[in-house]
């Protein structure tokens, strides 16, 4: 009887110590690490987009930052890292930012993920509900947006919440109900990285430039969308920075895309290249318009102009009211002159 106890207890104990073994709760100290060294981040860091992520541990915030500008933050807690905004009305001019939340939200799930053992997996797009954090540990809440303006449209999913649980014992449940394989689509990733943007200057003003943006290079047949980076430079051979805060544009198609708040009168230089892609573009130099470009009906020392918003010219508009005044005088003067008794 002594024995079969003993080897109960001893049964128990093992139970016990493989149970904290496998079921466990990651730490925020990992998630951070293992995020700045994702494969997702070194791409970001060979586009020039230095991402990271840094723990606030007075705020119980990890922050994520791209070239030293803080984009994101996450709340954690001892079994769960989140991120909220249930308020904030959608806009044109905001919804990048959403994007963008959605992007690091994706990067951190795959992180706990491969924290968990889960580096090949997936989870099911058929999850994506907000009824089963207690059981799974997940709770994922986007809002659709579409805008359209002259130069450009842009859609997408705008986040609202994202919470998932640090307890290994709940993404094993998740992964067990709705896990699957991640499937490489080698052909795909090929063409995608033979993909080259090229673009062309299509109009400039004072203060912008709108460019014609389309893809050269192999055929892809992936029905996923492509995007593109864009890179601005004062001088050809210096520093080239990303457009619009690091903001990736759609260049599934050809498509064009406007620059505004420029200098007038300057030189700017910009290049382009694919999000996953080897080559960049092309450089192409853009010169605002000068101020004095604007004027319009100057007659310049020697030649005449032609106004440019009736093409009309200048020495003609000229000639009719000197005759038009001319004739008013005529007829003014006959009269005057009538009235007086005389007569021509």
């Amino acid at each position: 009887m002594k024995k079969i106890i003993k080897v109960m207890i001893v049964t128990s104990l093992a139970f016990i110590i493989t149970s904290k073994v496998y079921a466990r709760t990651i730490t925020i100290t990992e998630v951070s690490k293992e995020f700045n060294e994702s494969e997702a981040v070194k791409s970001f860091k060979e586009l020039g987009n230095d991402t990271s992520s840094r723990i606030d541990e007075e705020n119980n915030k990890l922050d994520i930052y791209s070239n030293d500008e803080k984009l994101v933050s996450f709340d954690y807690g001892n079994d769960y890292i989140m991120y909220q905004d249930l308020d904030t009305v959608i806009t044109e001019e905001n919804a990048d930012n959403g994007f963008a939340s959605m992007i690091y939200s994706g990067i951190i799930m795959e992180t706990i993920l491969k924290i968990s053992g889960y580096e090949n997996k997936a989870i099911r797009d058929d999850y994506l509900t907000t009824e089963n954090y207690n059981e799974y540990g997940l709770e994922f809440e986007t809002e659709e947006f579409s805008f359209e303006n002259e130069n450009y449209g842009v859609s997408g999913d705008y986040l609202r919440k994202f919470r998932m649980s640090l307890n290994t014992e709940k993404i094993d449940a998740l992964m067990e109900e709705y896990g699957e394989d991640i499937e490489e689509d080698t052909e795909d990733n090929e063409n995608v990285r033979d993909l080259v943007p090229s673009f062309e200057v299509k109009e400039t003003t004072e203060s912008s430039v709108t460019f014609h943006l389309e893809l050269d290079g192999t055929d892809t047949e992936s029905e996923d969308t492509i995007f593109c980076s864009i890179y601005q430079s004062d001088t050809e051979d210096g520093e080239y920075k990303e457009t619009e805060n690091g903001l990736k544009f759609n260049c599934s198609g050809p498509t064009d895309i406007t620059f505004d708040d420029l200098e007038s009168d300057t030189t700017y230089y910009y290049k382009a290249k694919v999000i996953g892609g080897s080559n960049y573009s092309d450089v192409v130099s853009v010169t605002t318009k000068n101020t004095k470009e604007a004027t319009t009906g100057i007659i310049e020392k020697g030649k005449v102009t032609k106004n440019p918003d009736t093409g009309n010219n200048m020495f003609v508009i000229m000639l009719i009211a000197l005759l038009l005044f001319s004739f008013a005088f005529s007829a003014y003067f006959f009269r005057k002159s009538k009235a007086n008794g005389f007569s021509i």
